[in-house]
């Protein structure tokens, strides 16, 4: 099991492949929002994960740099809206 930084946000092994192969989760939002629903808990905590997770799931999915950096800048964008003002 891996917590991210001082996120407190779990993704263990199982988790990575259980979300990519048989949830057939395909963008990091999908997985931290709909699967982890880290964040709506935490977005702040999802945010600082983000790049993280995405290794995790580049690793399943097949994802090359530009990839992961499109699903965090893209993610990033969706979870700013859920930050307190």
């Amino acid at each position: 099991m891996e917590t991210f930084g001082q996120t407190g946000i779990l993704f263990d092994q199982h988790a990575k492949f259980r979300t990519a192969q048989q949830e057939m989760a395909r963008t990091l939002e999908d997985v931290l929002a709909r699967r982890t629903r880290a964040l709506f808990l935490n977005a702040s905590a999802a945010i600082e994960a983000s790049p993280a997770v995405a290794d995790l799931l580049a690793q399943e999915l097949g994802w090359d740099e530009a990839m992961k950096h499109d699903q965090v800048a893209k993610f990033k964008a969706v979870a700013g809206n859920y930050l307190p003002s």
